[in-house]
């Protein structure tokens, strides 16, 4: 082979690295549980299912009763909104192989006022 085949061949593959760590380790797709924390003091457990298609949008059911939808922002980061009859969401969110974060902010939708919020969540079953 010639240098310049050699070349090509090692920049597709370490511009290839990055995706195949992702789709092995990462992803957004799957079961999750965990906990909240919110900026009022309350707390408790929570789930999250995400569904993920080629384009990198998400949809899914976030604490049993929340439907979210969103895109994928980075490698491992997405941002999703969600709403209820009395919650409006905006959803901020991080990956780390079988770990997300959740950062949120609700906004009432029956009141006047917002807070904001934390989900950890451990991945129980990839896919979706």
């Amino acid at each position: 082979m010639n240098l310049r085949r050699i070349l090509i061949i090692v920049a597709l593959v370490s511009l290839a690295l990055p995706f195949t760590a992702f789709a092995q380790g990462g992803g957004f797709a799957g079961k999750w549980t965990g906990e909240w924390s919110n900026s009022l003091g309350e707390s408790g457990n929570d789930s999250l299912v995400l569904s993920e298609d080629a384009n990198g949008n998400l949809r899914g059911l976030w604490s049993d009763d929340v439907p979210v939808s969103g895109q994928i922002t980075g490698s491992n980061t997405a941002s999703l909104v969600g709403q209820t009859a009395t919650r409006a969401y905006d959803i901020w969110a991080r990956v780390d192989g079988d770990r997300m974060t959740l950062q949120y902010t609700a906004t009432r939708l029956d009141a006047a006022g917002s807070y904001s919020g934390e989900s950890r969540f451990t991945r129980v079953r990839r896919g979706y």
